[in-house]
């Protein structure tokens, strides 16, 4: 590993204000009878849920309406991803992605491809339009969106890939969950190369990975959050919170929210300083799956309790 003494940390250098934050749950949205695994937000207005029953479901934020339900998937969704012409794209446990689009005031299932062997964690489109999936059957597929045939397949050996994040135009990040000996992949998209590997670290959850900076992610792993330099490729920080971590979103450039699975909790933190800005517990009932934010200091919570929880702080 390179010799992180080579490079400056501004992390440890970091000397912010001390407060304490309260956040306030303003809304609870509770329309199903499942668990609740991922949230994407749609034109800062509308909020689409993915569930453990198949669905998805979207909801104006305005008035917390339920305005559409997707059916299609015959298993949980666990990922859900908004491509660039504002289409949903959906990975779910039945092995297929498939892809919703706006038609006459509803949301018709256009393409379903049977991509994995395994559980999809993960789907994205990137930037140059090629659609990624990774699976629970240790690969990573492109797929080509005119066509939606698969062009390449990298196997990750045992390995289950858990999550993917775009970081720029010519690369994007892997994270596989398998413990002691997980790894997250710097992946070229446009030749579908590993460039390079961090070696050791564990990606909890496909909400596991978030964009910090132009040179820096998050990883949740195990009990840590990792903050990676992926420029340097080095470790700049690790943030041990002592529970096992679940979603994690930055907030803004000093607020990482963290969800955790051991506990019904989740915490906002200092990601510079460590330092607990708040520890929310006993609001939702079961364990934090996603939290994703809105604008003026806000942020949503989804859970296997089957809500979704809108927060002001």
């Amino acid at each position: 590993m390179t010799d992180k003494k080579k490079f400056p940390n501004y992390f440890n250098n970091y000397e912010g204000l001390k407060y304490i934050l309260n956040p306030k749950c303003i809304y609870t949205i509770n329309e199903s009878n499942s668990g609740v695994n991922s949230l994407l937000l749609i034109n800062k207005i509308y909020l689409c849920a993915c569930y453990d029953d198949g669905l998805l479901k979207i909801f104006n934020l305005l008035n917390y309406e339920l305005l559409y339900e997707l059916k299609g998937h015959s298993l949980p969704v666990l990922s859900i991803s908004l491509m660039l012409n504002n289409n949903i794209i959906s990975g779910s446990c039945d092995k297929t992605t498939r892809i919703w689009e706006l038609k006459n005031n509803n949301y018709i299932n256009i393409i379903t491809i049977i991509a994995h062997e395994d559980s999809i964690e993960k789907v994205i489109q990137l930037k140059n339009e090629y659609i990624i999936s990774c699976s629970s059957d240790g690969t990573i597929k492109f797929w080509n969106d005119k066509n939606y045939n698969c062009i390449k397949s990298l196997n990750v050996n045992d390995e289950n890939i858990s999550s993917l994040l775009e970081i720029n135009d010519n690369k994007f990040v892997a994270g596989t969950v398998k413990l002691f000996t997980g790894k997250i992949m710097i992946i070229n998209s446009i030749n579908f190369e590993v460039e390079s590997i961090f070696n050791g670290i564990t990606c909890n959850w496909n909400n596991g990975l978030q964009k910090y900076d132009n040179e820096r992610i998050l990883v949740c792993s195990n009990t840590e959050v990792y903050i990676l330099n992926i420029k340097l490729m080095f470790i700049e920080k690790i943030l041990n919170q002592k529970i096992y971590i679940g979603p994690i979103y930055k907030l803004n450039d000093e607020i990482v929210a963290i969800g955790f699975f051991d506990e019904t909790s989740f915490k906002l933190v200092n990601v510079k300083t460590n330092e607990n800005y708040s520890e929310i517990k006993g609001e939702h009932k079961q364990e934090v799956s996603c939290i994703i934010k809105l604008e003026n200091k806000k942020f949503i919570t989804c859970s296997k309790d089957n809500t979704i929880k809108i927060w002001e702080y």
